[in-house]
Formats: C-alpha cells, sequence, structure tokens
C-alpha cells in the first residue's frame, strides 16, 4: 500500500478502535476488530495478509499493541490508538474526532437522535441561523478549534490540547453567545453506542455535567463526594460482606468508588424502584416515599446496618408531575445522604408517618421464583443460543484455551459436546446442593427479570474428563425460564464473567462463597450489554 492509502486506512483504524473504546476499556480486544472493520469496507485479504493481526501490525506509527497471556487461556492480542505526538502522520486526522463526508456538520460526528430538540433548545438561549452556525462549526473542526475533556487518575475532569483514546467529550465553538455572553459550544460525549450529541452548553456547563457523578440515578457533584457517601455507607452495614473485589477493573475511563460492588447493588436497586415505582400492579409501587412539597424523595436499600436496623437513603427529588395521573414521575436523586436521624430527620424534610416504614425493593414474590429446579431440563438444542454461547464466547476471550484451540481446529461438535457435558456435571451438582446455581436480577433493554447463573466447569477432553472444581469456574451460564405448553425448561442465554455474574446476583442476595466468592473475582469493567443508566 502506498502511503496515501496507509493514511486512509489509519484514519479508519483510529476511528474504529477509539469507538470500540467507548465501552470504557482502554485497551480493545483485536477479536472486536475484524467485523467493524469489514463493515468499513477494508478488506485486509485485498492486501495480501491472511489473518488480521499481521495486517494491523502495519500501522505500529498509530497503534500500540500488547497481548496477554492467563492461565488455560490463548494469548489475547489488544490495540489502541498512540497518544498523539508529532510521530503521528500529519495527513492522519487521528488528532482529532472524525468528520463523516457527505453529512451536515451537527450529524457529522456522532449518532444525533436529539437534533430537533437541540436546536428548539437552543433557540430558547439564542436567535441563530442554522447555516451559520454549521459553517462555523465545519471551520472550526478544519482548523483544530475543539475543547477535548478527559478524567483524571482522582477520576475528576481535565482539558487536554487534544484528542486521545481517553477523551470523554469533545466541543466546538459555534459563533453563538448565552444571555451573559458566554460562549456557546455544540458537545458530543462518549457512550456505548459511540460518540453521540448534541447539548449546546457554556465551557463551564461542560466542566459541571462531566464532574457529577451518577451511580445510576443518584447524583453526585463529583467523584469524590460519590466515594465519600459510598465509603460512609459500607461503614455503616452489618459486616461480614465483602463489597470491592479482589482486583479492580484496568484502565477505567473514569474510576469507580472504592466499593465497586456496593456500588452496582445501589445502581440496579433504585433502577427497579424506579421503574416500578408508578406501576399499581408491581412489587414495587409506591416504594418511593416523597415529601410532602416532592423536594425530596426516600427509599430503602435492603440493607441492614451494624445495628441491624434498615439503611435507607433520603435525596433531591427531580421529576415532573404526569398530567393524567398527577403523579409525580421522578427521573432522578441528588446529593443523596443516608437517614442516621430516624423519623426526626424525615420530620425536618416534611415526610408524613407513612414515610418512616418505607418498605424495602422487592425482585420476586415466591421465593420458589429464586430456586434453581434441577429436575427442569435445559434445551441445548437452541442453534440460535449455541451460537450466541460458543462462537460469541469463544470470540470474547470466555473459554478456556483448549476449548479455543479446539474451536480454532473447526471441531464444533466436540466442543459443544464438552459445553453440554459442562452443564450436565452442573445439574448433578444441583440436585445434591440446590444453592449452586444462585439466582440474577437481570437489568436489560429488553425487560428486567429473574434468570439463573449456573457455574461451568469445562471437561480437558471430549470424553468428558473431569475439570478442576478446586478452581474458578471457566465462566457462568445464564438461564432462564420459559414454558412449552404446561412443560416448564431453562433456556441457555450467554456466558459471562464472574465479576458481572456476581454483580448481578448479589442484587437479590449474598450468593455461597462455593464458587462466587468477591475476594478471589477480578473485576474487567462494565459489562458488555447491561443497559447503561448514567
Amino acid at each position: 500500500m502506498d502511503v496515501s492509502e496507509k493514511n486512509r486506512l489509519s484514519e479508519i483504524l483510529i476511528a474504529l478502535i477509539r469507538n470500540l473504546q467507548a465501552d470504557g476499556q482502554d485497551w480493545v480486544d483485536l477479536a472486536r476488530v475484524g467485523a467493524p472493520l469489514a463493515a468499513a469496507g477494508v478488506n485486509y485479504k485485498a492486501f495480501g495478509f491472511s489473518k488480521l493481526r499481521p495486517f494491523l501490525e502495519q500501522f505500529q506509527d498509530v497503534l500500540d499493541f500488547r497481548s496477554e497471556t492467563t492461565e488455560e487461556k490463548p494469548p489475547v492480542f489488544y490495540a489502541r490508538p498512540k497518544e498523539l505526538t508529532d510521530a503521528v502522520p500529519k495527513a492522519c486526522t487521528a488528532q482529532k474526532p472524525p468528520f463523516e463526508q457527505g453529512k451536515s456538520p451537527l450529524m457529522a460526528l456522532g449518532y444525533v437522535p436529539n437534533l430537533e430538540k437541540a436546536l428548539e433548545n437552543l433557540s430558547r438561549k439564542v436567535a441563530f441561523d442554522r447555516d451559520a452556525l454549521e459553517r462555523r462549526m465545519k471551520e472550526a473542526y478544519d482548523q483544530g478549534e475543539l475543547l477535548y475533556h478527559e478524567y483524571d487518575e482522582n477520576g475528576d475532569p481535565v482539558q487536554r490540547p487534544a484528542f486521545s483514546r481517553r477523551t470523554m467529550c469533545f466541543a466546538l465553538p459555534t459563533g453563538l453567545q448565552d444571555s451573559d455572553g458566554a460562549a456557546l459550544y455544540v458537545q458530543y460525549s462518549r457512550k456505548t453506542q459511540g460518540w453521540m450529541g448534541i447539548y449546546f452548553n457554556t465551557e463551564k456547563q461542560i466542566f459541571d455535567r462531566l464532574n457529577s457523578y451518577r451511580i445510576g440515578a443518584l447524583s453526585f457533584w463529583n467523584y469524590a463526594a460519590a466515594n465519600d457517601f459510598i465509603v460512609r455507607l459500607k461503614e455503616r452495614l452489618l459486616p461480614g460482606e465483602s463489597w470491592k473485589y479482589a482486583k479492580p477493573a484496568p484502565n477505567p475511563l473514569r474510576k469507580k468508588t472504592e466499593y465497586e460492588i456496593l456500588e452496582s447493588y445501589l445502581r440496579t436497586v433504585l433502577f427497579a424502584l424506579l421503574d416500578e415505582n408508578d406501576r399499581p400492579e408491581s412489587l414495587n409501587y409506591g416504594k418511593i416515599k416523597f415529601s410532602q412539597d416532592h423536594k425530596y424523595a426516600l427509599f430503602n436499600t435492603g440493607l441492614l446496618s451494624n445495628y441491624a436496623t434498615d439503611i435507607r437513603i433520603v435525596g433531591e427529588a427531580y421529576g415532573r408531575i404526569d398530567s393524567e395521573s398527577g403523579t409525580f414521575l421522578i427521573s432522578n436523586i441528588s446529593n443523596p445522604e443516608i437517614v442516621t436521624g430516624g423519623k426526626s430527620t424525615l420530620a425536618r424534610k416534611g415526610f408524613d408517618a407513612s414515610a418512616a416504614e418505607v418498605d424495602m425493593v422487592s425482585f420476586f414474590k415466591d421465593v420458589s421464583q429464586i430456586v434453581y429446579d434441577a429436575t427442569v431440563d435445559v434445551d441445548t438444542d437452541n442453534l440460535e443460543k449455541l451460537h450466541h454461547c460458543i462462537d460469541e464466547g469463544i470470540q470474547r476471550n470466555r473459554f478456556p484455551r483448549d476449548c479455543v484451540e479446539q474451536y480454532r481446529r473447526g471441531d464444533l461438535v466436540g466442543l459443544t459436546n464438552k459445553f453440554k457435558s459442562a452443564i450436565e456435571q452442573a445439574v448433578k451438582i444441583a440436585r445434591r446442593n440446590y444453592k449452586y446455581v444462585v439466582p440474577q436480577y437481570r437489568v436489560s433493554a429488553k425487560g428486567n427479570k429473574i434468570q439463573f447463573l449456573m457455574p461451568i466447569y469445562m471437561p480437558k477432553d471430549s470424553f468428558g474428563g473431569a475439570p478442576n472444581f478446586e478452581k474458578s469456574p471457566d465462566f457462568v451460564l445464564v438461564l432462564s425460564e420459559s414454558v412449552l405448553g404446561k412443560q416448564k425448561f431453562y433456556i441457555p442465554e450467554t456466558v459471562l464473567e464472574l465479576a458481572w455474574a456476581y454483580n448481578n446476583a448479589r442484587v437479590i442476595c449474598k450468593p455461597d462463597d462455593t464458587w462466587l466468592n468477591p475476594e478471589k473475582i477480578e473485576d474487567i469493567g462494565e459489562e458488555e450489554d447491561f443497559l447503561s443508566m448514567d
């Protein structure tokens, strides 16, 4: 390839890998690069390479590479864009976010689902001409007049001179000013799906937005306030439980609070309460209480204090009154605090007597819903689910090394038999220990529900050679309950890492330490398909 072609491909690769970094990981597994690269119209075999990795290694001037080897798993190769230096080819636009040609400037820098609403909001701040606005944006982009923000090692936002793999948001000047004379910028932020816009904010508003820290629908002024809250909450909990993993996730785009399991627990509990609070038929109807002026909201965490009393949280309520039902629909709780003063605290904030008895969140009507039935069949003949569990599990590096090598040899039948044998082994153990397969509360874009987590120890050969049960499972299989006629069965949905499984399981109850022990689990970051609530 000539210099011009290499520069063109460099731009594509850098933009593609940065989009993949939007899930919060610094290094991107090369197994995730192939599909989006093909979708971008790049066929590495056309350049004489039979494998993806040797092709990517031709771009070491703009990409860093590393490999990681863990016990019983094949090496995993990662890439990330280099930090920007003078060594980066000047023809490469890696120093700023990619601009999609053929689109208007407002739409060319990211996904914009709210364009008309954003422009309407801007019109309330200042009169403007859209054509002039977009000309100024393009001029600013071409001349490099962009603001870039990321988070430092303390979890605080900082402005940087250039676009990097850690950039959390970027903004371009619009040539407009608000009523106070402050310059307005058009802002795009990093989301799970990639870059998303748009908001029209001043520089201070951009900083304030980044500075806040959210634990789901709990909002804090900054990271320090959130971490202080989580630490104080942990100190008040009934002792005897670990709320952090043996090792935190590496290189997050923004650090989590000190007790990441507790943070995840609160996020999910409050999400369930918010989702069902105004639905009379739900288990959690009316379990968020409001002060009489709707200024404050109160909820029961479901946790016990070191005095074995309910731990409740109160904070400033943000929401709106539904015009039809007259119900207050809450969306967010800011500046939360732990209720330590009992009824006197609630009275001071304007709650009535019923708030003192606010009930904890419920995830099931009957205890039988969270007990795995080992006499019920697991449907291992579902081709779609087998593909998702095995093929995609291999691509995500969930399987041990010998299984990956077997898959690469083309022995899918043998690997499938091993997978089914591992499920049969787990069922045998579950018939003798009803707590072996644990329930989880799953938050999903498709709906929240109870599922089961089955530990999977893959046999060491195609004849069902015994795995090492003294070690942690290779991965966790998620099972959903379904019915055919009057017959109940379980569907294998996906395979999870242990850290994700523990977060989901802890919402319902503290799992047994037989195989799901947080003191032996390393966090790996946010779950890939977890519904974003921030």
